[in-house]
């Protein structure tokens, strides 16, 4: 099982930055169910990710230097086309991130590739992280929770912090 969980993080990594020749990446942090990795974006911007994993799905939140940049859900059973676009709710621990309209929840525009869906935000996330059980994103008729080892956060918060101080 547990060669399972990191094939999941691999794919993730992979399929994140599918477009990067020769990425490194460093772990900061790993633990079960969660790990902070350092890699490089496809467009070779070095970047921070927190990831939370079971065992087929995961659920990753990215920061650049500046900020958080977006969330991104992994299912190995979801089968996108490249670059579509789809309304998404997601919601950390209690708080939903988005825009509100006339829907009963805020929403967010996601897109997909193949087994990911990344969702960018402008909320910082940190805080929410802090003390949340759950990660979710809501699609359709469609619903993914990743748990969160909430007694593990302030390490790896604090991982993502050191991380993102090297960033260039």
């Amino acid at each position: 099982m547990p060669s399972r969980l990191f094939a999941l993080i691999g794919l993730a990594i992979g399929l994140w930055s599918h477009s990067a020749e020769c990425a490194r990446e460093t772990d900061w942090w790993r633990t079960a169910g969660a790990a902070v990795v350092e890699h490089q974006e496809g467009n070779n911007e070095t970047v921070c990710s927190l990831f939370f994993y079971n065992n087929d799905n995961a659920a990753v939140v990215t920061w650049g230097k500046a900020q958080v940049r977006d969330i991104s859900f992994y299912d190995q059973n979801w089968r996108f086309s490249d670059d579509q676009q789809i309304p998404v709710a997601v919601r950390i621990g209690e708080t939903w991130l988005g825009h509100t309209t006339d829907r009963s929840r805020p929403y967010l525009v996601a897109s997909a590739d193949q087994e990911r869906l990344s969702v960018p935000i402008q909320a910082p996330a940190e805080e929410l992280l802090r003390n949340t059980p759950q990660i979710t994103v809501q699609l359709g008729d469609r619903e993914l929770s990743v748990g969160v080892a909430r007694g593990k956060m302030p390490a790896l918060l604090k991982a993502v912090e050191r991380c993102r101080a090297v960033l260039k």
